[in-house]
């Protein structure tokens, strides 16, 4: 999502309508798929791990169906139908990726300019 050639975050489930049109970040998980990351071009050795690397407007929500999944350019996930598609633009690519743990599902992430203190 980072190097913004996935456009579509794939889910078995619809996320909050809360979320939408609101900034979320992307993390990293600390396991990585060596195969696929060589499948899609990237070396597993060097793939940023257990850290947030990108942030994203959450634009839409789209449940698949066979008719609706034809339309879409993106190579990166599980488009069949029934799954949910969060359809994500990008914000912000880190230069560095931040350190964070991961969770599964959504989870509050506070980056790290937030936590100086404000006078």
């Amino acid at each position: 999502m980072a190097d913004g050639r996935k456009l579509w975050e794939t889910r078995h489930w619809k996320g909050s309508d809360l979320l939408l049109g609101r900034e979320i970040a992307i993390h990293a998980a600390q396991k990585v798929d060596k195969v696929a990351c060589v499948d899609f071009g990237y070396d597993p050795d060097r793939i940023a791990r257990g850290a947030v690397v990108s942030t994203h407007v959450l634009e839409q929500y789209l449940q698949f169906t066979e008719e609706n999944v034809r339309g879409i350019k993106d190579d990166y996930g599980d488009f069949y139908p029934g799954r949910w598609g969060w359809k994500l633009r990008l914000v912000r690519k880190f230069e560095e990726p931040i350190t964070a743990t991961g969770h599964q599902g959504i989870w509050e992430w506070t980056p790290p300019w937030e936590n100086y203190l404000r006078f």
